[in-house]
């Protein structure tokens, strides 16, 4: 026999041994890798699960709802929006400090007026109504019920140059006026809390250009003439 038979064997052998070993040990490498990954993925899972709890949580805007919506008047002088008119509670449409509601501006099916009058209001505008349902319908509050009732006014304007109130304005009578301006007087009334719209020109007595006489009156001011005023 050959006396390099064992030899050849024996590093067959080793070889053999050497590739199983590597072989192995790439095997357990691979799987540590994939559990690690996994171990990986799964602490991410839970890290992001807890992120969004904790501090991802979906925001609700708290915001108070403006609890002005909807109210005209007041100090603020809040307006309506076109179409709209400003409602007050009976009686107290004069108050500058009261609030009142938007209401749609539109005809109501009234009853007709009772034949007494029992039934008449006075409008915030000075005007008497066959009943409430008749002055909503204008687009009027009611200052109280009955009729309106012409009382004496203050006097403004003359001499003296007396004033208003505020919550009033210097009508000086019929149009065109002088507005004061040759010494003539007026007589103070409450200004309306609402007028209807209106496409006409009027001049006010403060210079301004106003829809209505109504209008002007709501500002403050009596009015000088029917149309535009002079530049």
């Amino acid at each position: 026999m050959d006396s390099r038979t064992p030899s050849i064997g024996l590093s067959l052998g080793l070889s053999f041994a050497l590739f199983s070993t590597v072989a192995c040990g790439g095997s357990v490498s691979d799987n540590s890798d994939a559990g690690g990954a996994a171990d990986t993925a799964a602490s991410d899972s839970a890290t992001s699960k807890d992120t969004f709890t904790s501090s991802d949580t979906i925001s609700v805007d708290s915001s108070p709802v403006d609890a002005g919506s909807g109210a005209c008047g007041g100090k603020a002088g809040l307006l309506c929006p076109t179409g709209s008119w400003c409602s007050y509670a009976i009686g107290t449409c004069h108050n500058p400090d009261e609030l009142g509601v938007c209401r749609k501006r539109e005809a109501l099916p009234c009853a007709a007026p009772r034949p007494d009058g029992s039934d008449a209001v006075c409008g915030c505008d000075g005007t008497t109504y066959g009943n409430q349902c008749a002055a909503t319908s204008s687009g009027i509050s009611v200052d109280h019920l009955g009729p309106c009732v012409s009382l004496p006014g203050k006097i403004c304007g003359g001499l003296a140059g007396g004033t208003c109130a505020s919550s009033e304005y210097c009508d000086w009578g019929a149009i065109p006026s002088a507005c004061g301006g040759d010494d003539g007087t007026g007589t103070c009334k409450a200004r309306p809390a609402s007028c209807i719209p209106a496409d006409g020109i009027f001049c006010g007595c403060d210079g301004k250009t106003y829809e209505s006489p109504c209008a002007a009156a709501l500002s403050g001011s009596g009015v000088r003439n029917n149309g535009p005023c002079p530049k």
